[in-house]
Parts: structure tokens; C-alpha cells; sequence
């Protein structure tokens, strides 16, 4: 299997790998493919289905019982989460692995007394409402399970999973120090702790111009942070039940457009690795 030059760490696991190249897909444009890889369907107006995470985190069942099942690192907006699901089943967004889970701590100026107070206080406020409506109304249920999910996580003895401190300073920099880098190693923490589905988003692949300036820029770090991961997952015997996949939502043309020195959405073929 040949690799480009830009992938020169990788090339030493490809005995790891599945490399699948015959993807195909209907959509050509970014948020239509994004949703297409993300839920199996086509995007549509009147229903928003669950993303793969989502399913892996409903059909699995919890890995950590403190822990979402689902934690996305990076992602954007337009991603489409739980769908149709409770929230339960939603990812957990992490936006700069660098700074973790934020706000998550107790108020310094609280103790568990006044914590547990406020807590039985609201449960006194809502016990009627919830008395009625609890069993039919699947939102109610949401809305105290998210309640609940905050308070097991606020006291979870793996939190420390989120912060990336705790690391080495070798181990930081064997994956790299860019967003994305630092994202898949935090994605690494988590799995070692029973999360079940870790998507970490790398953006700014859409290369209508400059193609071969920016694929020297780009892929590189990709390289050297999929290859520290495929090094620690197998240093510590978790690659046998962790899959790694590295996908997109469209391929890029085969054919160079000259006068911009890029390449165009191209649907009709691409790879994915696994």
C-alpha cells in the first residue's frame, strides 16, 4: 500500500488498517454529506435523526457510569447529535480539549450541605409536576435525567479524564500540539476509561485552491496524531476492541484545477481508513 509523503509515520501501521477505498454518496455539498456520514440518511426538513455516536451510546449501553457514552471534540453546530433521541443519548460537546470540561466543578463557596439542599429543594419544587406528567411525557423525563447525568458527572472519580494536565509533557507532544492533536489524545483518556464513542472533528480540508501548499500543512499533523494514538492504543492492549476511523464527507477530484492549483467536491469516490 503506498501512502503520500506526507503520511510517513502512518505508513509504519498499515498492517493495522483497513484501507476502504470504494465509498461513494449522493451529496455533494458539506452539510448534506456531513449529515448522510453522520446518520445514514439524507438530510431532510421534518426530522432529525440520531447520529452513529448516538446509536453506539443507546444500543451499548454505558461504558462509565458517570460518563456520557458519547463525547464530540471540536465539532460544530450543524452537527447532528442525539436527533430524535432523549438527551441522554446526545454527545457531549468538548470545544478546546486544552481547557476540558468547563464549569463542571462545585462553587468553591459551596459545600455538599448546601449542594444537597439546593438539590432536594428543587426535587420539592418539581414533585408534583413531576408526580403528573413524569411517566407520559418524555421530555419531563429528559429534563430531570439531565439533571441527574450532571450530578453523577460533577462527581465522577474519572473526571480527571478531561484534563489534559495530567499527561506527560512527552506524551503531549508525541501527538502534537494543534487543537485536533491534543483532541485525539484526550480522545485516547477517555476511551481507557470506558467512554464508548469519541468523534474528534478536524476541519479545513476544502481545498479549491493551494492544494498542494495546504496538504503540507494539514496532513502532517493528522499523521502524527493518528499514529501516536494507533502506538498507544496497541502499547496498552486496547486496539483489539477500539476501532479507529478516519472518514469525510465527499472525496475530491482526481483532476487538479489549473488555474487555482485545487481540487473540487468529487462524490463518486473516496476512501475512508479503519
Amino acid at each position: 500500500i503506498q501512502l503520500g509523503h506526507c503520511l510517513p509515520m502512518l505508513a509504519k501501521h498499515m498492517d493495522k488498517v483497513a484501507l476502504i477505498r470504494s465509498l461513494n454518496t449522493t451529496q455533494g455539498a458539506h452539510e448534506q454529506g456531513k449529515y448522510l456520514m453522520h446518520t445514514g440518511y439524507t438530510q431532510r426538513g421534518t426530522i432529525s435523526h440520531p447520529s452513529s455516536g448516538s446509536w453506539v451510546a443507546k444500543l451499548a449501553g454505558a461504558g462509565n457510569a458517570t460518563i456520557p457514552s458519547f463525547v464530540l471534540v471540536g465539532g460544530g453546530n450543524n452537527h447532528p447529535g442525539g436527533g430524535f433521541f432523549e438527551p441522554q443519548y446526545s454527545p457531549l460537546p468538548i470545544g478546546d480539549p486544552d481547557k476540558g470540561l468547563r464549569n463542571v466543578r462545585q462553587r468553591g463557596d459551596t459545600d455538599d450541605s448546601s449542594f444537597n439542599r439546593q438539590l432536594s429543594l428543587r426535587d420539592e419544587l418539581d414533585h408534583d409536576f413531576d408526580a403528573h406528567f413524569h411517566k407520559g411525557q418524555r421530555s419531563v423525563r429528559a429534563y430531570n435525567e439531565v439533571y441527574d447525568s450532571a450530578v453523577k458527572l460533577m462527581h465522577s472519580k474519572d473526571l480527571e479524564a478531561f484534563d489534559l494536565s495530567r499527561e506527560s509533557a512527552d506524551s503531549r507532544a508525541a501527538y502534537g500540539s494543534d487543537r485536533f492533536a491534543q483532541g485525539v489524545l484526550l480522545a485516547r483518556r477517555l476511551v481507557e476509561r470506558g467512554v464508548r464513542f469519541v468523534e474528534v472533528e478536524f476541519g479545513g480540508f476544502d481545498w479549491h485552491d493551494d492544494n498542494f501548499v495546504r496538504m503540507e500543512e494539514k496532513i502532517p499533523i493528522l499523521d502524527q496524531a493518528l499514529s501516536t494514538l494507533l502506538t498507544d492504543l496497541s502499547a496498552k492492549g486496547l486496539l483489539e476492541e477500539t476501532l479507529v476511523v478516519v472518514a469525510t464527507e465527499f472525496g475530491r477530484s482526481p483532476k487538479i484545477v489549473a488555474d487555482r492549483a485545487g481540487r473540487n467536491h468529487f462524490p463518486k469516490a473516496f476512501s475512508c481508513l479503519m
